[in-house]
């Protein structure tokens, strides 16, 4: 062990007592002087410690709120948005001794209701109401939700003042849509997209290629808001679905249509339909429709519901009459079954017989022509004023002219067994063409 003796100690003091007066004249120079020493990795530097109190005081004036939101860029001063901001131990002991002590005290109730504020004119959000146009039903275009968590932005910025301490960035930056709240659409709103999504997305397609949507209906009254909902009515609409089928709905009827006809010679002519054909019965149609728009229910490929439809072609099966020749002629898919010489009308207005195609409609044996007071074997139909075939056994002679001046009231005469054989033969629905 080795000790220090004499004069080695005495001037071990004399050193030690110099470096300690140095080192309190420091520490004396640094404190009154109002600077500190900062020491970061290698580097070493003074601080004055009045600018850093200096900074502190000035805070609650200088720090800010940064709002961004998409393009939109707003920066507010706390002073100018009334949050008050004032520093805590700003002593100057307390900042050269532990700067992390330096406080700031606000009121949390004056932050949140500034974080209130910016909810101001913003949209809750919705999912659009239904309202009436010129062409139908529409729904109003859906608004996002823009409205704020404010509780989250309160929290936000109580956090950074709760941290601060003087000498950090001073402005706080808050992104706006990253507290956006989430929408949740009510039951009733629900409904409405339930109500309207079944409306746009009606549709009766017919085989003609006609569209109808639930627009055409609203327009014809079937279809109409109540109390804000759609509503359907009910029969008293059915004669303005009827309307409408018969200005739309074609490519069905062909009643009143012109046909080409061969005939029995060779000769091709024009004819016009009198009652042959296809027509539709409108208001079964409109009761039908009507039901599928009260259900909403789209239908696709529809064949209208017909009154009547055309039993052949005109090339195939058919009876035709020439009046000319005086003679009928029966073919059943081309092939000719049965002809005959036959009386038809008297050449004058009320009694000449009705030239077109038409269809038989009704078979009866043994029937009294009431209005002429007569009894025939066999009546077929032809017209709906009264018109067809029938066995006239007052007759000794058919055929050539005897029409002109003896012909019948309209009906086309027939001998009895000829008449027979025609019956027997025909169908209800069988065209009959008449020239």
């Amino acid at each position: 062990m080795c000790f220090l003796e004499g004069n080695n100690l005495k001037k071990t003091f004399v050193v030690l007592g110099i470096v300690l007066a140095i080192a309190g004249l420091g520490f004396s120079l640094s404190y009154k002087s109002g600077y500190r020493i900062a020491k970061s990795g290698n580097d070493v530097t003074l601080v004055n410690t009045k600018d850093i109190i200096s900074q502190a005081e000035k805070a609650p004036k200088r720090l800010s709120l940064r709002f961004i939101e998409n393009e939109k860029d707003t920066t507010f001063t706390l002073e100018s948005i009334d949050i008050n901001l004032s520093g805590d131990n700003l002593d100057f002991k307390s900042v050269i001794i532990d700067p992390s002590q330096v406080t700031y005290s606000f009121d949390e109730e004056e932050i949140a209701d500034f974080a209130a504020s910016l909810n101001k004119d913003r949209s809750p959000g919705n999912t659009g109401k239904l309202i009436e146009t010129e062409d139908g039903i529409r729904m109003t275009d859906e608004s996002e939700c823009n409205q704020l968590n404010a509780t989250a932005i309160t929290d936000k910025i109580t956090g950074w003042l709760s941290s601060y301490q003087g000498m950090e960035p001073d402005t706080l930056e808050i992104d706006l849509t990253n507290y956006y709240l989430t929408y949740t659409p009510s039951e009733e709103e629900v409904k409405l997209q339930d109500e309207y999504q079944k409306y746009s997305q009606f549709q009766v397609i017919y085989t003609s290629g006609l569209s109808l949507n639930a627009d055409d209906f609203y327009k014809a009254g079937l279809i109409s808001l109540e109390n804000g909902h759609i509503s359907v009515a009910g029969e008293e609409k059915l004669s303005d679905i009827q309307e409408m089928l018969g200005k739309k709905l074609f490519g069905y009827n062909s009643v009143g249509e012109t046909f080409n006809f061969t005939t029995h010679n060779g000769e091709n002519i024009t004819v016009k339909s009198e009652t042959y054909g296809d027509y539709i019965n409108y208001k079964e149609e409109a009761i039908e429709i009507s039901q599928l728009v009260k259900e909403f229910k789209s239908c696709a490929e529809r064949v209208p519901v017909m009154k009547q439809s055309a039993y052949s072609s005109l090339d195939q099966t058919y009876i035709e009459v020439d009046i000319k020749e005086q003679h009928a002629y029966y073919y059943k898919n081309t092939e000719l079954l049965w002809d005959s010489d036959v009386v038809t009308g008297k050449m004058t207005k009320d009694r000449q017989t009705h030239t077109g195609v038409f269809f038989i409609f009704n078979k009866v044996k043994d029937a009294h022509l009431e209005k002429w007071n007569v009894d025939v074997e066999r009546w077929m139909s032809v017209t709906y004023d009264g018109q067809g075939f029938h066995d006239a056994s007052w007759r000794n002679a058919f055929g050539g002219n005897i029409y002109i001046n003896n012909g019948s009231h309209g009906c086309i005469n027939t001998p009895r067994d000829k008449m027979f054989e025609l019956y027997d033969l025909i169908e209800i629905g069988t065209p009959v063409v008449i020239y």
